[in-house]
């Protein structure tokens, strides 16, 4: 129930609570929101399944410390209700929720026939984990959502925050979500990425390890799909238990990582941007790249041409901004 925000919502999961950012600077980022807006658009798929109703009520809570705020969802092919779900709750709160569901395939879920698609599928030339299938449906659906996004009244929202509405079972802490608006957080920011984080965090390889591999760039040591070092995007993947955990926590006062892409389930732009820019999500079939890699690059050339020159281009990964898969 909606109505009784906050729920009682279990933060156990992230070890993260001891945050190194004072209340006065939690104080300031409170002031910062309070008289900006945010919209929350994503995609969804048998998201009762994860815990959908988990992660709407964190954003909820993290929304209504906003000037105002509104969520997008765009669903296909779920088989235990989400769309039902969904319907109803955009019924009981008209003014904050849209919603889409669609039926694309009959037996057996989008999703699931994609990832067979690929495992199956020899003219792909890459394994089905960087398969061209996946990410081209995923960019399809994607821009579904933003298509809904831009013939919502939330369009003209000061930020909007691309989200995976099935990591539900783990919400995010407001206090985490403030970190973004911190004065010692960047201020001419073009990209806000949260970090994806698998297994215990703070315990090495329990397992523990950054998820979003197939998205993250890291501005210091570039990484992208392992299987394609010298792909169009020329970047190369870690495998995941490669990755330091002392390089990504976040410690003293610049948390803040640079970064020339990253996903992890939650991204933050400016709304002028994304309407400006005309980004959209999109994957290449010579090498199966996650559809973040061209978002990234689109909006990379656009802030780029309007006359950015550092090496990450206003974009950036919050540690403190946690999500876990």
């Amino acid at each position: 129930d909606l109505t009784r925000i906050p729920p009682s919502l279990d933060f156990s999961w992230c070890k993260l609570s001891e945050i190194e950012v004072p209340d006065h600077e939690l104080a300031a980022a409170r002031s910062y929101v309070s008289s900006r807006k945010i919209v929350f658009v994503g995609i969804v798929h048998n998201g009762l399944k994860t815990g959908l109703p988990n992660i709407i009520f964190s954003l909820w809570n993290i929304g209504r410390m906003f000037a105002d705020f509104g969520m997008v969802f765009y669903e296909n092919d779920s088989v235990d209700g989400t769309d039902e779900w969904l319907r109803r709750l955009a019924a009981k709160f008209p003014h904050r929720v849209v919603v889409k569901t669609e039926k694309l395939t009959s037996g057996v879920g989008a999703k699931e026939k994609h990832f067979q698609a690929v495992k199956t599928q020899e003219t792909i030339p890459v394994p089905w984990q960087c398969g061209y299938v996946r990410h081209n449906a995923l960019a399809t659906y994607r821009n579904s959502a933003l298509d809904l996004f831009l013939s919502s009244p939330f369009r003209s929202f000061d930020l909007t925050v691309s989200v995976d509405w099935d990591l539900g079972e783990f919400p995010i802490r407001p206090e985490h979500f403030l970190t973004n608006f911190v004065p010692r957080a960047p201020a001419d920011w073009n990209y806000i990425c949260a970090a994806g984080y698998q297994g215990q965090l703070f315990q090495w390889r329990t397992p523990f390890g950054l998820y979003d591999t197939l998205a993250y760039r890291d501005a210091q040591r570039p990484w992208g799909c392992m299987d394609h070092p010298s792909g169009p995007s020329g970047f190369v993947r870690f495998h995941q238990d490669e990755l330091p955990w002392e390089d990504l926590r976040p410690v003293g006062t610049d948390f803040f990582r640079p970064v020339l892409l990253c996903s992890s389930g939650q991204v933050m732009v400016k709304t002028a941007d994304l309407l400006e820019s005309g980004c959209r999500w999109g994957s290449d079939p010579e090498t199966g790249e996650t559809e973040w890699v061209e978002f990234g690059r689109c909006l990379r050339e656009f802030v780029e041409k309007k006359g950015r020159t550092e090496q990450n281009l206003g974009f950036w990964m919050n540690p403190y901004w946690a999500t876990r898969y």
